[in-house]
């Protein structure tokens, strides 16, 4: 069977038969006004079909798309979250390792300032005076990441002259210093805890075996030192407490580009540290 085609000119339209039509022909027939074409049933049917199968694939893409962003969101925002909270716990171990350190610079000097107003009030003002810059330094600049080498060494220096008070200028050291470079920076409180730490376990009423500090400086790198007799032998020293949290913020703060070394040496106790500045 042919294929059905009306023709309709403009005053005869027919709709009925139009509709069924399977082919569109468009030509002019004795009028001076084009026929209208009507498109088959079959037509309209395939062209409904393509839309639905595109707004079907449109709107899966959109489904997917949209899931898959919202889950690539949820990683960022979680690993913001792992970010933040590895940071704040670097901060709190930094604080807390701080926070153990410092009560050594103050209760050391505590007794001798109660026992020197009574006996020799000058000493103690002077001895007050130097705890309180070091007080200040200890719980405020320390705060910062890093400190000047110069102001360190400041305290480090308040620190010996504090405790030569203590001892009436009796103490038995040498201290060495040789800065080529005093606003070189390193992290707070190492250098002055080293210290500390001579005074604390340290002899010095020995003249032939008097404790050293040494620290030098150049563009490269930071080099300090302690050696002293110590009142223990190695299995009596302790825990090293200072010490280990010392290595703890070494190892954050320059790792790979430091050498912390510290341990009886016959009668003394010997620390070592060098700190490079190359990378």
């Amino acid at each position: 069977m042919k294929d059905k085609v009306v023709i309709l000119d403009s005053g005869t339209p027919d709709a009925a038969t139009a509709s069924s039509s399977k082919k569109l022909w468009n030509p002019y027939i004795g009028s001076s006004t084009p026929i209208k074409m009507y498109v088959s049933s079959v037509a309209r049917k395939d062209v409904t079909i393509w839309r639905a199968t595109f707004f079907i694939m449109y709107g899966t893409g959109f489904f997917f798309l949209k899931n898959y962003l919202k889950k690539k969101d949820m990683e960022i925002q979680k690993a913001l979250e792992i970010e933040r909270l590895r940071f704040q716990l670097i901060t709190a171990e930094k604080d807390f390792l701080r926070s153990q350190i410092n009560p050594h610079l103050l209760f050391n000097t505590l007794n001798f300032i109660k026992n020197a107003t009574r006996h020799n009030p000058e000493n103690a003002r002077k001895a007050i005076t130097g705890l309180s810059d070091l007080m200040e330094y200890a719980l405020e600049d320390s705060k910062n990441d890093v400190v000047p080498l110069a102001k360190e060494l400041e305290q480090v220096e308040n620190m010996i002259q504090l405790n030569q008070l203590r001892f009436e200028q009796q103490l038995n050291m040498s201290y060495v210093k040789e800065i080529s470079d005093g606003q070189a920076e390193m992290i707070p409180i190492v250098l002055l805890t080293l210290v500390e730490n001579i005074f604390k376990h340290g002899i010095f009423n020995d003249p032939d075996y008097p404790a050293i500090i040494e620290v030098r400086s150049s563009e490269e790198e930071i080099y300090f030192a302690t050696s002293n007799l110590t009142k223990y032998s190695g299995e009596k020293r302790g825990s090293c407490t200072g010490l280990c949290n010392i290595s703890a913020r070494l190892a954050q703060a320059y790792p790979g580009r430091y050498n912390f070394e510290y341990g009886m040496n016959g009668a003394y106790f010997d620390v070592e540290l060098k700190i490079s500045f190359l990378f």
